[in-house]
């Protein structure tokens, strides 16, 4: 939507000379002062919050009028009104090398006359001021355009010009619950990665190596099909910025330990699906850089800015740190088994509080979330789980593996660690781009821990079904019971046997003190 600000009518007192020859009439009129493209800052949901900027305007402009739109009007809105006021700053700051001096302090009188006179090389400072209103994060680009009039051969002529954009950055203001929930998210990695170190088993990972088969192929649908996956959705869908950073840090992050869960639950490969997540843990430092580093650099940005900037070490030396807990875990299990023993009983203990904190303080101070979710957001976020579902589970059936080692690698390829890709892109990303890139994590575990939570409560109650029809089949059986009288028969047998040995022994006394000695 294009609004007016105020006109500015400026009657110049032009040197005859310079405007009869021309000079400057091919030059750019108008330029915004600053670094290009000019960024400012701004709360998200605020309203009629009044933003400014330097404009420079070449002597030769006698009046013009500026107009405004907001490419991203579902982030920032501008309101329709502004106005236009002169530089009250003395600055030796010029848009371009041939005008020379900048006069400022000038004031304009009602009827719009300069009190200053002023040579046509010489160039005019102002300050544009508008108003705008945040609805969510992220960047938006306001574009002006000028309508204008310059003498020309003593005679005005109309024109118009782009002046330019400026760039309105919508970020969270930080309150001390996020900085809580911060710390929170990393303690319970730290903890979780600890208790995994609490529950490697060498020996088990030795054996799972020696036939590597299940194992490489859980590794490679996890490093190989969901980066290419989730490269392609965010190209195909349109995602860009800093939640298609996101959606695809998801996408090449490790295993998560719900997978273990999962896995025992749905009567998987316990062995395996621990083996996995610790071999797909230790393979993050280098994968995870490695995908950010090739695809990661060729997401699209969000028209804002001119590429997404990743800071690659600052991932790595998190996902090193990260390292260290899981280590820390093994040496306590090799070295002090008991200690290690009771830190995963207390381990359940916390991963409770913890879950109750998700549930109350992590929901609360991160509702912009939510506010995020539509239709195409969670089918979006559900097509990287559940594809990784399918591509582990047919890459294992097209390889034979038993149905024990299917089910843990479809889990293991499908739900994968959205602590750690929260934890990397807090660490490691500014504003509001971290925020931006929560989302998509966050929307992935839903869309693919609730329905598995769901069919895993459908499973269990329909193999618990099975066993009971089993166990009443079994004793309905004639078979069955035939069986059961002749045990019965044996065991009677065998019980009036035992008690005539006991009889004779009784009889023989001497026989039995013989035999003792």
């Amino acid at each position: 939507m294009y609004l007016s600000l105020i006109p500015t009518v400026l009657l110049l007192t032009v040197n005859s000379h310079a405007a009869l020859s021309g000079e400057n009439t091919t030059s750019k009129l108008f330029s915004i002062g600053g670094t290009e493209p000019l960024m400012l800052d701004t709360y998200m949901d605020t309203t009629n919050e009044e933003q400014t900027f330097t404009l420079y305007v070449n002597n030769l402009v006698h009046n013009f009028t500026l107009t405004a739109d907001s490419a991203k009007d579902d982030v920032v809105s501008v309101i329709d009104a502004g106005w236009v006021t002169p530089c009250k700053e003395v600055t030796s700051e010029l848009p371009s090398s041939n005008q020379s001096v900048l006069y400022s302090g000038t004031t304009l009188s009602t009827v719009g006359k300069l009190d200053m006179g002023y040579n046509a090389t010489h160039t005019k400072c102002f300050q544009v001021h508008f108003n705008i209103t945040s609805h969510y994060l992220g960047y938006a680009i306001i574009d002006f355009q000028a309508v204008y009039h310059v003498m020309n051969e003593g005679q005005l002529t109309a024109g118009s010009e782009s002046i330019g954009s400026v760039v309105i950055r919508s970020i969270r203001q930080r309150r001390p619950i996020d900085l809580a929930f911060n710390v929170m998210v990393y303690v319970l990695v730290g903890f979780a990665t600890l208790g995994m170190g609490c529950d490697i088993d060498i020996q088990v990972i030795k054996q799972h190596l020696k036939k590597p088969l299940a194992p490489v192929i859980g590794l490679i649908s996890q490093y190989t099909f969901m980066p290419l996956i989730s490269f392609a959705v965010i190209h195909i869908l349109g995602y860009k910025g800093g939640f298609a950073l996101g959606l695809f840090a998801m996408g090449c992050s490790p295993g998560g330990g719900s997978s273990n869960m999962f896995s025992k639950l749905f009567n998987g490969d316990m062995s395996l699906s621990v083996t996995m997540t610790t071999l797909s843990t230790l393979l993050s430092v280098a994968m995870l850089p490695f995908w950010l580093y090739t695809l990661g650099r060729a997401l699209p940005s969000d028209g804002s800015l001119e590429k997404i900037e990743i800071p690659f070490l600052s991932i790595l030396q998190t996902l090193a740190a990260l390292m260290a807990p899981l280590l820390i875990g093994a040496l306590i299990k090799y070295k002090l088994p008991r200690v290690a023993k009771i830190f995963r009983r207390g381990l359940k203990v916390f991963f409770v509080i913890v879950m109750v904190f998700f549930l109350s303080i992590g929901i609360y101070s991160n509702l912009y979330i939510f506010r995020a979710f539509n239709a195409k957001l969670l089918f979006t976020t559900a097509l990287l789980p559940f594809g990784g579902f399918l591509f582990g589970g047919l890459t294992a059936l097209i390889a034979r593996l038993e149905w024990k080692l299917v089910k843990t690698i479809m889990l293991e390829t499908g739900l994968q660690n959205f602590g750690v890709c929260i934890m990397v892109v807090k660490t490691a990303l500014g504003q509001p781009e971290q925020d931006l890139a929560t989302i998509a994590p966050v929307a992935a575990n839903i869309m693919s821990s609730f329905p598995v939570l769901f069919t895993c409560i459908i499973y269990l109650i329909w193999e618990k079904c099975s066993n009971r029809r089993a166990k009443k089949a079994e004793v309905d059986s004639p078979d069955s019971t035939n069986d059961d009288s002749d045990e019965d028969k044996l065991t009677s047998h065998s019980e009036d046997h035992e008690l005539s040995n006991m009889a004779e022994n009784e009889d023989s006394p001497n026989e039995n003190r013989k035999f003792l000695v």
